[in-house]
């Protein structure tokens, strides 16, 4: 049975026109010279797993940097059940979450067990995206996991790293004496990072999957994505922001504490930040997503080695300023397209669209009023994570967040959290038809090839030997229509006419 929790009011957009009279009892907030936009939607936030930030402050940071809805990865914690994961982060949710967050499932294996609850929480718990967080997996059980994804209707969503290679890499590295966090993007090669990019995205053609590639920040990977769409292949990429805002030459930098700031869930590639804005200007449904999962810096600064330092960063506050700085401020992009890959692209793949990720009459009233000619520097201590350092750290950003509207109801403004927010879980349904439509085509037009062949005919009945020959009757017939033409002896005179090779018969032809 599952568990019922109580809704809370969310407010659609009831008007929207340049002239409006505001109701009694309504702020009013003066936007002159600033862009009213969707507010941002961040799919990919991992706060439940961090050692210093709770959902409280995840929300806070997600509000504070033009964010209303955030879909936090749930992992469950040693033998807890992926239900009983959900619902301990449910728990978490109604009583301190000051923006709408949905929820994503990690799974670290696929059996009978992880079937039945993964329908449970597709039918029962709001889930619709499950995590495939870095696990090795048989392509066998690889590919009857994306067959039972697809049944359900849901996103699966996989994290690119082939661990038993890794840990192979990480040993080999260590023993050379590599202990510094350069060793750690030298152990994940981009080539290994591409090829299991590859290999989900041929999966998941062969079983009309769709599938997400996230914390995309290599080149390659989003190379093999690409590639992969031009054969048919369902893929997105959630493009990393740190990716986005910061370069991998910062692990190799000689201040330890800079090199250790850069150590986020995927590894930061040199060059690769102006190769991934391209793909945030040309991909289908590509998305940006923040990874926020912040960690204490001094515990990973005392770390004796990269393979045992905590990996995470900071994001949901710095993901749409980062993007804004990066893409649009730079001419790669234009706000609309900004506005899509932060919010309307993410509503689409989950399922959330036309109520968010837009403004118009009866969409949510999840709003951000975005001061485009303001100027400021990010700094961690003004932050409302308690990270203590990070790589945003001393980056200029030309946009403020002047105001951060959630279900009608302000959560953020003018650099302060409201104690009172309209937040809480959000439920999301199966079979998003922006991600789904094109299964159902491939299933009723299947590019299976089948040939129509005539039924063979069967087999004429044997006859009785005849002088000591079988089938001696098919013989004679086989025999009359073969030989009659080149031998006769004193048959019809119709064979007799018949000229043999070398002319007409005479003497004994």
């Amino acid at each position: 049975m599952a568990r019922v929790f109580p809704k809370k009011s969310v407010i659609s957009s009831r008007n929207v026109s340049p002239n409006l009279e505001a109701p009694e009892g309504a702020d009013v907030i003066d936007a002159s010279g600033k862009l009213l936009l969707p507010a941002g939607i961040d799919v990919y936030t991992q706060v439940t797993d961090s050692a210093i930030d709770d959902i409280s402050t995840g929300c806070k940071s997600a509000v504070a940097g033009g964010t209303a809805t955030i879909i936090e990865v749930v992992r469950p914690r040693g033998a807890e059940s992926i239900t009983s994961a959900v619902k301990r982060v449910k728990n978490q949710l109604e009583k301190s979450a000051s923006c709408h967050v949905s929820l994503s499932v990690a799974i670290t294996d696929f059996n009978g067990s992880t079937e039945q609850e993964m329908v449970e929480c597709v039918k029962n718990e709001g889930v619709n995206s499950f995590v495939l967080d870095g696990v090795s997996m048989s392509d066998d059980k690889l590919f009857e996991l994306f067959e039972h994804v697809k049944r359900l209707g849901a996103l699966i969503r996989i994290l690119p790293e082939n661990k038993s290679i890794i840990s192979m890499l990480e040993k080999k590295m260590l023993k050379l004496g590599v202990t510094g966090p350069e060793g750690y993007p030298q152990s994940r090669p981009e080539s290994l990072e591409a090829d299991k990019v590859t290999g989900v995205c041929v999966l998941g053609n062969l079983a009309s999957c769709p599938v997400s590639i996230v914390q995309v920040s290599s080149v390659e990977s989003l190379a093999a994505i690409e590639k992969a769409r031009g054969t048919g292949a369902m893929a997105h990429a959630e493009i990393a922001s740190a990716a986005v805002a910061a370069d991998g030459g910062a692990y190799f930098s000689q201040d330890l504490k800079v090199a250790s700031a850069h150590l986020t869930d995927v590894p930061l590639r040199r060059g690769a930040s102006d190769k991934l804005i391209g793909g945030l200007a040309t991909q289908p449904l590509v998305v940006c997503t923040s990874g926020h999962r912040p960690v204490n810096s001094n515990t990973r600064l005392a770390a004796k080695d990269f393979a045992i330092a905590q990996k995470g960063t900071t994001g949901a506050e710095e993901r749409m300023a980062i993007v804004w700085e990066k893409a649009v401020r730079s001419g790669r992009i234009d706000p609309m397209r900004f506005v899509a890959v932060t919010s309307t692209n993410a509503a689409k793949m989950f399922n959330m669209y036309p109520k968010k990720g837009r403004i118009a009459v009866g969409a949510d009233a999840d709003l951000v009023i975005w001061d485009a000619s303001g100027k400021r520097v990010l700094e961690s201590n003004r932050a409302q994570s308690n990270q203590e350092t990070s790589l945003y750290d001393g980056l200029t950003v030309h946009s403020v967040v002047c105001a951060t509207i959630v279900a009608g109801k302000i959560a953020y403004q003018n650099g302060e959290v409201q104690e009172k927010s309209a937040g809480g879980f959000l439920r999301l349904t199966a079979n998003s038809p922006y991600l789904f439509s094109m299964v159902g085509q491939r299933d009723k037009f299947s590019n299976v090839e089948r040939v129509e062949r005539d039924t063979p005919r069967a087999a004429a009945p044997a006859t009785p030997q005849q002088n000591g020959h079988k089938n001696s009757g098919e013989f004679d017939r086989n025999r009359t229509k073969v030989m009659e033409s080149s031998i006769d002896f004193g048959g019809s005179s119709a064979n007799r006419n018949r000229n043999p090779p070398g002319g007409r018969t005479t003497g004994f032809w």
